[in-house]
């Protein structure tokens, strides 16, 4: 706050004084901090007692009233009263945020007993009229005291009162609690124009939507709700503050998300007859593969997001397609995207070839060039070893 005199100090008024607490009143109760609404007046009272023994001299006491964010005080709007008298004061004002009120002639003096030992000071403020629901506003009031005319009275007493604009719950208009709707519904409401609607679902928020210029706001959930009575819990958020919440119902029928096949991959071939087959789902729901003529091959039931299966039996050689299909529940339904797969037959191993040996070394050899001369000529060397011997028996005959 600002300092607005100085001067030596007189010990003839080193009495002490007790301030009293600072009063808002909007023409009415006396409160502290307080809800207001757009464009009302409200009374800042500022009172002051004497429980000294020496009265306070008449502008003694000089308050400062101070407001923030577009709030004004209206032009020389000061009263002092005590002892049940009133009168107007013209007090400066800087700006339409902040009255002064020093070195004015004809405050009141507080006397040290009875019924004119106080001193009331009243401002009057406005709240402006395009208020933001969610503004709070800050009205300060500080009280010195002339150095001049007073002293032994420490730093000066600063009383500081919120004024808060509210901010109403959203309404929440579509779908309503007789509404049946699918899985991801368009919810719809009103809010304060700029302020940012919090969409909270199974205890948990899963969204925000900012509400327009005309007030509206729309919100889609980004992922599937559940199958059942929905309850969507809402508030809005202004400015400085949260609203209150507001909380609809509705029901919800739909099938679950479509599941997905992972692996194996769609368009590849593999020689296990017994194939592990891996995707995606909606949790809770079960997914049942079957082949092209709808026979079921392997089910899973989906946790975290995905599901595994494995066949019992062993499936048959050739070109095929698995689907894969998600039931919930309460029965409801739907099918992924198929992928084809080939059962491939485990290739036999290759025969290995006769080895002969390899002339001069012992070793095998599997050419037939070489062997082919050598029994040729092996036949012939024992045909003319027998002719030899037969013509040999003959002339000895």
């Amino acid at each position: 706050m600002l300092s607005m005199w100085a001067g030596a100090a007189n010990p003839a008024f080193a009495a002490p004084v007790t301030i009293s607490a600072t009063n808002m009143t909007p023409t009415g109760p006396q409160f502290g901090d307080q809800d207001v609404s757009p464009g009302q007046q409200v009374r800042m009272q500022l009172a002051v007692q004497n429980t000294g023994t020496v009265a306070i001299p008449a502008n003694a006491t000089q308050p400062e009233f101070d407001v923030d964010r577009g709030a004004a005080f209206a032009a020389n709007a000061v009263s002092n009263v005590t002892n049940g008298g009133s009168a107007n004061r013209a007090c400066a004002r800087p700006t339409t945020s902040q009255i002064i009120c020093n070195t004015q002639s004809n405050f009141n003096t507080i006397a040290v007993s009875g019924a004119n030992n106080y001193s009331n000071f009243y401002a009057y403020v406005a709240i402006p009229v395009n208020a933001i629901p969610g503004t709070v506003y800050h009205l300060t009031t500080t009280l010195n005291f002339d150095p001049t005319l007073y002293t032994n009275v420490g730093t000066p007493t600063v009383f500081v009162a919120n004024l808060t604009v509210p901010v109403p719950a959203p309404a929440i208009l579509s779908p309503t609690p007789t509404d049946t709707v699918g899985r991801t519904p368009q919810i719809t409401g009103t809010g304060v124009s700029g302020a940012t609607v919090h969409i909270r679902y199974g205890g948990a928020e899963i969204g925000t939507a900012l509400v327009a210029a005309d007030g509206s706001w729309t919100f889609t959930p980004p992922s599937p709700l559940a199958n059942g009575v929905a309850q969507i819990t809402a508030f809005q958020h202004s400015v400085d503050l949260d609203s209150p919440a507001t909380t609809a119902s509705f029901n919800v029928s739909g099938p679950p998300a479509v599941p997905v096949i992972t692996s194996p991959g769609d368009g590849t071939a593999t020689t296990n007859t017994k194939p592990v087959f891996t995707g995606t789902g909606e949790d809770g729901t079960t997914v049942t593969v079957t082949d092209e003529t709808g026979a079921t091959i392997c089910a899973g039931r989906v946790s975290a997001g995905a599901w595994t299966c494995t066949p019992t039996t062993p499936l048959a050689l050739g070109a095929h397609t698995y689907t894969p299909t998600a039931t919930d529940t309460a029965g409801n339904s739907s099918t992924g995207t198929p992928i084809a797969l080939t059962i491939a037959a485990t290739p036999r191993p290759s025969p290995s070839p006769t080895p002969t040996a390899t002339e001069g070394t012992g070793l095998a050899d599997t050419g037939n060039d070489v062997a082919l001369p050598v029994l040729a000529g092996g036949l012939l060397l024992l045909l003319g070893v027998a002719g030899v011997t037969v013509g040999y028996r003959r002339r000895r005959a």
